[in-house]
């Protein structure tokens, strides 16, 4: 009696459906960032974006909601339709464009203003303050007078996560500091090179590991 011969065809097919039939959507975690131009990586390819380098390493899904020279008082707040997943993450990644447009010493309270309200937003929408991760900013290469500004907006940012029970907090500044320094930072002194976006990845799984998530 001869061998029972199968098409390949039909193979790859009974292949495709049992992968299908073991994986619910519904289980793989969903990684929503906000933010700036830095966050969308629009002028470079989309594997050599921090966001896509993160989710691609963890097999996450990701919704990029960054906007180019977005503030965190400029950005419409809008809304995501609350949580997208059964496991979810928002990452929330702003203070460079704030550090430039907004320079006396009340524009720190008028940006935790508007970070109190875009933490609440999200909040009413589902999430929950350990599904959500605070980028307190990322590593320039602008004038000492920016630096030092910069350094009380990531101050801020800290006040905003005790304020709101926010334990992940990722200042990409020092890690960016620690592992490359200004040579991560292209020629504009304000986005980073491939090789910055990379740490910023690095980072971000470091504190994903940190704090066991998966």
């Amino acid at each position: 009696m001869g061998k029972l011969r199968i098409p390949g065809v039909f193979v790859i097919l009974l292949m495709i459906a049992a992968c299908k039939s073991s994986l619910n959507i519904d289980d793989v975690p969903v990684f929503v960032a906000e933010g700036d131009s830095i966050t969308l990586g629009g002028a470079i390819a989309s594997d050599h974006r921090w966001v896509n380098i993160v989710c691609d390493t963890r097999h996450w899904l990701l919704t990029n909601l960054g906007v180019n020279g977005t503030t965190i008082n400029s950005m419409d707040i809008g809304e995501i339709n609350a949580k997208p997943a059964k496991v979810a993450y928002l990452s929330c990644a702003f203070s460079t464009n704030d550090v430039s447009y907004y320079t006396d010493q009340s524009s720190i309270d008028f940006f935790k203003a508007g970070y109190r309200k875009y933490l609440n937003t999200r909040l009413s929408e589902g999430w929950k303050a350990d599904d959500i991760i605070l980028v307190s900013a990322y590593l320039t290469n602008k004038d000492p007078v920016y630096n030092a500004r910069q350094d009380m907006y990531i101050a801020a940012v800290h006040d905003i996560a005790t304020e709101f029970g926010i334990k992940k907090v990722y200042d990409a500044k020092a890690y960016m500091l620690q592992h490359g320094g200004t040579k991560l930072v292209s020629d504009d002194t304000t986005h980073p090179t491939i090789d910055g976006y990379a740490v910023i990845a690095q980072g971000m799984i470091e504190l994903l590991d940190k704090f066991g998530v998966n």
